[in-house]
């Protein structure tokens, strides 16, 4: 529950690119990024594969911004921490799943 809420986190904090004077496909491909993140870490059993999605294109928009400055960096240093934060979450969530199953079998 608590990654959801790091991941719709994650998602509406996009848009708070509008404040680094980001062009507007920018910052909807970062929602994308976001958006697929968040999907493919809830669905595919390897958690990291959204997070590896999400951060790598984070990365390629610091690198396609026209203008790139130390605000846009922090933003988007705050949007991976989100994501790898929420991404944690799933992994850990799982692991103490397995254990209680565990323990059960006992």
């Amino acid at each position: 529950m608590y990654s959801n809420i790091l991941f719709s986190l994650s998602i509406g904090s996009a848009f708070s690119l509008k404040v680094t004077h980001l062009p507007d496909a920018l910052i909807g491909f970062v929602v994308a990024l976001m958006i697929t993140g968040a999907v493919l870490s809830n669905l595919i059993l390897v958690r990291t594969t959204g997070m590896a999605i999400g951060i790598g294109g984070l990365l390629l928009v610091f690198r396609s911004a026209p203008v790139p400055s130390a605000t846009l960096a922090g933003l988007l240093a705050f949007l991976a921490v989100l994501q790898i934060a929420a991404t944690v979450l799933l992994i850990s969530a799982d692991l103490s799943t397995v254990k209680e199953k565990q323990s059960l079998e006992l």
